[in-house]
């Protein structure tokens, strides 16, 4: 039997009415809660989109039951923005801790598999753990990204019912609040609080990432080898020291010198 919000009142009592132990089974179930109810609740045709009718008497009845779906919409929102603040006192830690470790380390890999120079079982041991890391972190990074896309989903359906023609001056305060409530916080898994995952946020890291990447291959391509200075040993000083050729060298030199004193 499937559990939904109806179930508990108290976000808190829901939690631990689900028995969940393991990070894993809190991820499946608590994202099966965020999928869940706001999709099947519009499929229950409660909120549909208003239709004219030339009975004032019909209208009237059908509007009366789409802002009644309106509350109840609202109230499981409100209930569903509890469960993602209690959890994320939890998994923003552990999200930075996945993005200081995983991140840097499948970069590291990564520039290790392309420029380095390395043995055939160490290359395997960057692609296998460096690839792991980076799975591990988009999975995460995917899932927490789902919360940030089902909080934004009714948005929809309250901005086309906002477009009626019959609401009251308390039903277009109702709304708006319920707009502003959707709009105006950021809502989802946060990394330490420092930003809300969320898809553009993603892409963001991904394309530093690709960038970084490619600046390395690009200036390691265009980088030349250092020079290296010669070694000497005792031989090599020796051989250049040649005595015969040093005495010849000075008869030479002093001749010279005394040519140039006679010119003088």
């Amino acid at each position: 039997m499937q559990t939904t919000f109806d179930d508990a009142s108290d976000p808190k009592k829901e939690l631990t009415t689900h028995k969940i132990f393991s990070p894993i089974q809190f991820f499946l179930k608590f994202f099966g809660l965020i999928a869940s109810e706001p999709r099947s609740f519009e499929s229950d045709g409660e909120l549909e989109p208003y239709e004219e009718s030339t009975d004032e008497d019909e209208k009237g009845t059908h509007f009366a039951g789409l802002f009644s779906g309106l509350l109840k919409l609202q109230e499981k929102y409100v209930k569903t923005c509890e469960l993602v603040s209690i959890a994320n006192k939890f998994w923003s830690s552990y999200m930075f801790y996945a993005f200081i470790t995983f991140l840097p380390f499948s970069v590291f890999a990564l520039y290790q598999i392309i420029l380095g120079k390395h043995a055939l079982f160490l290359d395997f041991n960057f692609v296998w753990y460096g690839g792991l890391g980076f799975l591990t972190l988009c999975f995460m990074a995917l899932a927490a990204s789902n919360v940030n896309i089902e909080a934004h989903k009714p948005i929809t359906v309250v901005h086309d019912l906002s477009l009626n023609e019959n609401l009251t001056i308390d039903q277009q305060v109702q709304i708006r609040y319920f707009i502003q409530r959707i709009t105006g916080n950021t809502i989802g898994f946060s990394c330490l609080g420092l930003f809300t995952i969320s898809q553009s946020k993603i892409y963001s890291i991904i394309t530093v990432v690709i960038s970084y990447v490619f600046l390395i291959i690009d200036m390691n391509k265009g980088s030349v080898a250092p020079k290296t200075c010669p070694t000497f040993t005792n031989d090599s000083i020796l051989a250049l020291f040649k005595p015969e050729e040093d005495e010849v060298l000075l008869d030479v030199i002093e001749a010279g010198e005394e040519l140039d004193l006679t010119s003088m």
